[in-house]
């Protein structure tokens, strides 16, 4: 999944958030999504959060992170 766009995770947070469900296998963002989504602008707590919704993520642009768990 994709979280596509700043404003999707601005204001459609929470139909994301249903569509996520119990967790996804993978999570595209890039760092304002990140931050967007767990409601931070620190790198870090926005990794640990989005370690929550997804078992791997790649925060982009083009991958330059790839976190697998």
């Amino acid at each position: 999944m994709t979280l596509s766009d700043l404003n999707m995770a601005k204001f459609f947070k929470q139909g994301l958030l249903d569509m996520i469900g119990p967790g996804v296998d993978f999570l595209f963002a890039n760092e304002s999504e990140a931050f967007q989504m767990a409601e931070t602008q620190d790198l870090n707590e926005a990794i640990a959060h989005l370690k929550t919704l997804a078992k791997g993520f790649a925060n982009y642009p083009w991958t330059q992170r790839v976190f697998d768990f």
